[in-house]
């Protein structure tokens, strides 16, 4: 079960993501966006990995949730694709409320979708258009002090014994698919 509350929770951030990703707002929560999608890519790779433990998911997810969370708490005027994609999943949380390492985290995310919920039960249509448009009428009116604030995010790159072994097929794969450069025939390093 939290294997698959990870795996809604990622696809939940992956396409806020590649949503606020075309209407990215401030240099902060680009940031915010570069770490999900760090961590969803670490969560995807330990899905993948079957020995992984359930605290190494439990800690992965809630990564997960804090990020959100950190959205939610200082830039929710900013974010009506993320409350959007919060609302429309949130049958996802209410299993762990009672968690103890996610149950202070749950309790801000669900105080922010009980308010958007109130505020899109006096809507009549329910069209994408007017819900991002109650969204972001309803955040305009958001009481800021209603949310536990946890201290900001902090990550930390820890470097491996040969970081090239990722980094250089890495940067190579992107440059080699990249608009920018034109490639002629074949590759020279010579003029």
């Amino acid at each position: 079960m939290l294997r698959s509350m990870c795996v809604c929770v990622c696809v939940c951030v992956c396409v806020c993501v590649c949503v606020c990703l075309c209407v990215c707002v401030s240099v902060c929560f680009c940031l915010c966006v570069y770490v999900c999608v760090c961590v969803c890519v670490c969560l995807c790779v330990c899905l993948g990995n079957q020995s992984w433990d359930v605290s190494t998911l439990e800690e992965v997810l809630r990564m997960l949730l804090e990020i959100i969370n950190s959205c939610l708490t200082h830039m929710l005027a900013y974010n009506p694709h993320l409350v959007y994609a919060l609302l429309h999943r949130r049958e996802l949380f209410p299993p762990y409320e009672a968690h103890p390492a996610l149950q202070d985290i749950i309790s801000n995310i669900n105080t922010v979708l009980s308010f958007f919920s109130l505020r899109l039960e006096q809507t009549d249509s329910c069209s994408v258009d007017l819900v991002l448009n109650a969204i972001t009428e309803g955040s305009r009116q958001w009481p800021r002090n209603s949310l536990k604030v946890f201290p900001d995010l902090r990550f930390k790159y820890v470097e491996e014994e040969n970081p090239d072994e990722f980094f250089v097929p890495y940067i190579w794969s992107l440059v080699a698919v990249s608009p920018v450069l034109c490639w002629q025939g074949r590759f020279s390093l010579s003029h």
